[in-house]
């Protein structure tokens, strides 16, 4: 076992390298167990990371004690989780859902916190098959390519997430268990993978599990997966010119994205991991350029559209209290921006949206920035009081950010709105006059 094993890893260009330590997902079944063994016998650094949900009570915490006892006889660090699913998280996507998210954002945190480089996980060719057959069997054939890659980001979208590898997708679930009896070794057994409650137990009763031609079954699923990987690749590169980031949301560009003959299936491909599904992502691509219109993903993602953009946000902006901004005060409390209002003179940095100068008639000037009231105007110069909201919309602000970008305000009456317009109040009458500069920048 462990000479396929480190041939497997060889042959397969997994990123194993010595002395560099690995997390390892260790439930103290048999397959982590033994991914845990040969990773020892490897010479690999190693830790161990363990899970108690306490959905088995005392069984549960054995399964623990037994799995922190594995890492001090291996010499490996150890980490223990102990958490209860949320009430909320399993009504919304069903009990092992949202387990799996629960530690692998916790896995994520681990990696981040002791710079792990990689997490690997045990799940062997049997479990690709039984993966890729239930994805099969609902028709999500997107996913069923996807099944249990043999490497990936732990994160699909943060280019700097650390490795998932999965180094025991050579191994069947019976050689493990002979090899681990052979070398006499113990693990725990999960009384709940007995329990035809779940669907993938349900399927592995069905299965003959030595059925004739399995491995090349799983071959298959492999040279299938590894094809798909190379597309994800090519997507990925895509992205870069079809997206950017404002204010932490994801945009999409429509101009570029129409203009590609296969935009849509990569909108398909982009929108599939934030929870999106196949009708949301049809309607999406149907909607276009329309502005206006909102698509929700059961993960609470959310596609905003407007003028020639996509918007993509995990939650709406909530407008925050109004801020008091004196002369040599910066204020970073609000949506978007950092603001500084200082004394200097009429000259001293270039006029802009962003750079906006004002005479006023005291020493000493209080603005108040605060968010847009319905029904709002502004004094424009040449063209008299107009109602912010249109000026918001006209300069492309998208809908869900209008009703918090803040705006300047001098004695209750709107003077400004940072990156867009400047009234025609209080202008520069004077290169000798003090003058106030207020300073936007975006955070």
């Amino acid at each position: 076992m462990l000479k396929s094993f480190l041939h497997f890893i060889e042959q397969a260009g997994l990123p194993l390298k010595q002395g560099q330590t690995v997390l390892l997902a260790v439930s103290g079944g048999a397959d982590s167990v033994c991914l845990a063994r040969l990773m020892h016998l490897a010479g690999f650094s190693a830790a161990i990371a363990h899970v108690n949900y306490g959905l088995r009570g005392k069984e549960s915490d054995e399964d623990a004690r037994f799995t922190a006892g594995l890492a001090k006889e291996l010499g490996y660090p150890f980490h223990l989780l102990e958490a209860a699913v949320l009430e909320k998280e399993r009504k919304s996507g069903g009990l092992q859902a949202a387990a799996r998210k629960l530690r692998y954002d916790w896995f994520g945190s681990l990696c981040r916190q002791f710079g792990y480089a990689q997490l690997a996980t045990a799940h062997q060719a049997d479990d690709v098959y039984e993966t890729f057959l239930l994805y099969e069997k609902k028709g999500r054939m997107h996913a069923a390519m996807n099944a249990l890659p043999l490497i990936r980001a732990l994160d699909l979208h943060d280019p700097e997430s650390p490795l998932l590898l999965r180094p025991l997708r050579f191994a069947r679930r019976g050689e493990i268990r002979t090899w681990l009896q052979e070398q006499g070794y113990t693990w725990r057994e999960d009384s709940s993978n007995a329990k035809p409650t779940y669907e993938r137990n349900r399927l592995r009763l069905d299965l003959d599990l030595a059925e004739a031609g399995k491995h090349a079954s799983v071959a298959e699923i492999d040279e299938k997966q590894r094809l798909f990987a190379q597309q994800s690749l090519a997507w990925q590169a895509l992205t870069q010119t079809l997206t950017s980031e404002e204010y932490g949301e994801k945009v999409i560009h429509l101009d570029a994205l129409y203009q590609r003959p296969e935009g849509k299936v990569w909108l398909q491909w982009y929108l599939r991991p934030f929870g999106f599904n196949r009708a949301q992502c049809e309607q999406v691509w149907k909607d276009g350029r329309n502005a206006g219109k909102t698509q929700v993903a059961r993960a609470g993602w959310r596609i905003e559209t407007a003028r020639g953009y996509w918007y993509l946000l995990r939650e709406a902006w909530q407008p925050r209290k109004p801020a008091l901004v004196q002369p040599g005060e910066t204020i970073s409390s609000l949506p978007f921006f950092t603001f500084t209002l200082e004394s200097a003179g009429a000259h001293a940095y270039p006029y802009g949206l962003s750079r906006m100068a004002f005479q006023f008639d005291e020493e000493n000037p209080v603005l108040e920035l605060r968010p847009m009231q319905a029904g709002e105007t502004m004094h424009i110069a040449n063209a008299g009081h107009r109602k912010i909201s249109d000026i918001l919309s006209e300069a492309g602000i998208p809908k869900h950010r209008r009703a918090v970008w803040p705006l300047v305000c001098y004695r209750q009456e709107v003077i400004a709105i940072p990156f867009v317009k400047r009234s025609g109040l209080y202008p520069v009458l004077s290169k000798e006059a003090r003058v106030f500069w207020l300073k936007a920048d975006h955070v």
